[in-house]
């Protein structure tokens, strides 16, 4: 029992097993029952049904301004055609679709406690939030060689911000979008890092692993290696 004691504490703090140890437990067996955690006495009804539709509908339509405009096809033909790995541009198209586990989809589905970001702990963490509007991701973006600060030009949803990085674009080669994709990528894995692993993110190190691998990318795309230096700075 001690050992398999040891093993269960050595995967928490020391302050995580006193409070683990301080929990009460039930001294009569009881058998297991189910419990709909979204009424108050635990019994799944109609009404609790439908009131907690309700309810996610609310929080969607508040926090969610990504699915109130839709990317046209023309959209996701440039998505397609931005040389990046697959894995990037799939994350894009979720990003976009609003299919990313934020903590205000999770919410929604009754699969955490609060809608809050994880990181900055001040708002509801939308797709937008996220990428962009975190104090974290917005220092990030700021800090890269785009230059790009996003609570300034008050984008509403993710592909409005790639449409609009598309139009300022200078290199034929479509850098600025790639680092725009590869950016979007790296502060989704940083904010995961965060998350589960308990590593703090630091912008400069994101955007610098976001410029190496454009790169990289470029050095193997084009015969010569391009600099990510830009004539002007995107505002």
């Amino acid at each position: 029992m001690q050992a398999q004691n040891s093993g269960t504490y050595a995967s928490f703090t020391l302050e995580e097993c006193v409070a683990i140890r301080k929990i009460p437990l039930c001294q009569q067996p009881l058998d297991p029952k189910r419990i709909w955690h979204f009424s108050k006495d635990g019994e799944l009804t109609v009404n609790s049904v439908y009131y907690q539709l309700q309810s996610i509908s609310r929080l969607r339509n508040q926090y969610d301004p990504s699915t109130s405009r839709s990317p046209p096809p023309s959209f996701w033909k440039m998505v397609s055609s931005i040389p990046v790995p697959p894995k990037v541009r799939n994350f894009i198209w979720r990003a976009c679709t609003n299919s990313l586990a934020t903590r205000v989809n999770l919410y929604a589905r009754g699969s955490a406690s609060s809608p809050l970001c994880p990181l900055c702990h001040q708002t509801a963490e939308s797709v937008e939030h996220l990428i962009f509007l975190c104090p974290y991701a917005a220092t990030t973006w700021f800090g890269s060689r785009l230059g790009f600060s996003p609570n300034a030009n008050g984008f509403e949803s993710l592909w409005l911000c790639l449409q609009y990085l598309q139009k300022m674009a200078n290199h034929p080669d479509q850098m600025e979008l790639r680092l725009a994709y590869l950016l979007s990528w790296y502060i989704w894995k940083a904010r995961n890092k965060a998350v589960f692993e308990h590593i703090d993110p630091e912008p400069e190190k994101t955007f610098k692993r976001a410029q190496n691998e454009v790169e990289e990318l470029c050095s193997i795309t084009v015969p010569q290696r391009h600099s990510l230096a830009m004539p002007q700075t995107i505002h």
